[in-house]
């Protein structure tokens, strides 16, 4: 059989009399009231500390941000700088050629009866020259034009005049890289 729960008496003498049955004494309320303010007070207080700890940290690591976007496009810089002034320049030149026979034979399939004549630098009139030797069925006829920069080439009489300037592309990509790294710069320098 099991031995009855022994609890511990709480008494302090107040009689029973003495204890009110509509609740807590007034002593009590006002505590527990005064209580209540100082731990809402607190707990607004915290928050506010809170919130201003998590603003300063995201704008810390904004800032941080920035700066590590600005500090790698200005390490990207001598890298654009070595492609727009170097290896585009000469892959635009190596490219010309291949391009010309791709845009020759799209015009040619457009109008095979009219004689299409195209214009490229006096330096490129040699490489043209032997790249329509191959087709010799297709109406080409290559021109020399000095107006024309060693990246050009114009392609008249089908139903509209053509040219390929990739020298224009080129400098659209450097004015793209340059406004690019300036506008890393002007953050940088601004914040």
């Amino acid at each position: 059989m099991t031995k009855p729960a022994q609890l511990e008496v709480f008494d302090f003498g107040i009689p029973i009399e003495a204890q009110t049955a509509s609740g807590p004494s007034q002593e009590w309320q006002d505590g527990h009231a005064i209580g209540l303010q100082e731990a809402l007070a607190a707990t607004e207080a915290e928050s506010l500390r809170l919130k201003v700890e998590l603003v300063q940290t995201l704008s810390d690591k904004q800032f941080g941000y920035q700066e590590a976007k600005a500090e790698i496009l200005n390490h990207l810089t001598p890298l654009f700088e070595a492609l727009v002034t170097g290896f585009l320049p000469r892959y635009a030149q190596a490219t010309l050629v291949p391009m010309l026979r791709e845009e020759l034979m799209a015009t040619a399939s457009a109008c095979l009866d009219t004689p299409i004549t195209i214009g490229v630098a006096p330096q490129n009139i040699e490489a043209l020259s032997d790249v329509l030797a191959e087709t010799p069925q297709l109406p080409f006829v290559a021109r020399s034009d000095p107006s024309l920069a060693l990246a050009q080439a114009t392609f008249s009489g089908g139903p509209q005049d053509q040219m390929i300037d990739l020298d224009g592309l080129l400098a659209m990509v450097q004015e793209t890289l340059a406004s690019l790294t300036e506008a890393a710069e002007e953050r940088t320098n601004h914040g």
